[in-house]
């Protein structure tokens, strides 16, 4: 069975080595031959791609048809790509496997009006005005402001109010301002046009260190979500933000055991894992597509609440990297290959292109 693996620029400029060898070995295992191939790979005229295949040992160029599935990396909005036109064309001839979910403000509008797990939700504004900063602060003293569309903890702050004057962290760095210069830098990113703030949670160890846990679910081969990994990510000391390289990250179910007791720890994992399932399939039921990847941040707060942080598609994988990547390869593959069979079931043309929504099992 052929199924490609699709970036707009090509994969092998995205890929990394890992991900690249993790998917060609379980491909091999499942008897799925795969074809790398970029945007300007396709030849919509002749309706054929000129894909990069892994033969004997080689790499070598060949000629095919369009796979009927690709497994799609690096997925972007469609304005951040060269050929805008080209990328909606092909969407329109092969099913892709992932696929983009709302911004951070979004989703958790979408969350809250469903109202299924909104009790887990942090409070969240846009920020439009310097009064939404002010008013926030008067209820919390200590707010996080972020971008709504980027990842990986770029650009988010986090500010305290310290009686007349504040403090404003950003990553390892933290500012002491006054109150001209807070109010300069709020309006500035209210010019930016992309911020909501929230009340700061305390999610802390012990020893006080700032941390949150993911738990990364994937589809498996029965199209079924499972968990690949559940890790937490923790901060160096007086360092606010969880999210940025450099933090420590261990394994979660150790972590919980350690900060919380074997016994308290094991029943934190559980609910969290719990939970976790239940905000992958309530997301997923907002898109009329099946998402194949999800990871879910959380925080728990001192007095041992869970609290939603984001669901993240496309998670980046850092640690326990080939541990994670070979088996994230081995479930897109075998999840890629079920898609593919289910395509055969319906009549050429109306499985070009075709959104797949499956039913959430356990």
């Amino acid at each position: 069975m052929l199924i490609g693996v699709y970036s707009h620029e090509h994969p092998f400029e995205v890929l990394n080595q890992y991900r690249l060898e993790s998917y060609l070995k379980k491909a091999f295992e499942q008897n799925v031959e795969l074809c790398f191939f970029g945007i300007e790979d396709v030849d919509f005229e002749s309706n054929k791609i000129l894909g990069d295949y892994y033969e004997n040992g080689h790499w070598v160029k060949k000629e095919s048809g369009f796979p009927l599935v690709a497994i799609n990396e690096f997925n972007q909005g469609i304005n951040k790509l060269r050929y805008p036109d080209k990328e909606l064309k092909l969407q329109a001839e092969i099913s892709f496997t992932s696929h983009l979910i709302n911004n951070k403000y979004e989703m958790y509008c979408k969350i809250k009006e469903a109202n299924l797990l909104s009790h887990l939700l942090i409070p969240t504004k846009r920020l439009r005005l310097l009064s939404d900063f002010y008013k926030m602060m008067k209820e919390n003293k200590k707010l996080v402001l972020k971008p709504d569309n980027e990842a990986k903890g770029n650009g988010i702050l986090v500010v305290t109010k310290n009686r007349s004057n504040y403090s404003l962290q950003e990553k390892t760095i933290t500012y002491h301002l006054n109150l001209k210069d807070i109010n300069k830098i709020i309006l500035n990113l209210i010019e930016k046009g992309n911020y909501i703030i929230q009340p700061f949670i305390k999610s802390s160890t012990n020893d006080g260190k700032t941390f949150h846990v993911r738990v990364h679910l994937i589809r498996n081969a029965n199209a079924q979500w499972i968990i690949l990994k559940v890790i937490a990510d923790i901060a160096e000391q007086g360092i606010d933000i969880s999210n940025y390289e450099g933090v420590t990250t261990i394994e979660g179910n150790e972590f919980l055991c350690e900060n919380y007791g074997k016994e308290n720890g094991d029943e934190l994992f559980k609910n969290l894992q719990n939970l976790a399932y239940q905000f992958t399939e309530h997301i997923d039921s907002f898109y009329p597509y099946s998402l194949d990847e999800l990871a879910i941040d959380f925080a728990i707060d001192q007095k041992g609440k869970i609290w939603f942080f984001e669901g993240n598609t496309e998670p980046e994988i850092i640690f326990f990297k080939e541990e994670r990547e070979i088996e994230r390869a081995y479930h897109i593959v075998g999840y890629s290959k079920r898609i593919a069979q289910l395509l055969t079931e319906y009549p050429d043309p109306t499985r070009k292109g075709k959104y797949f929504k499956i039913k959430h099992r356990k």
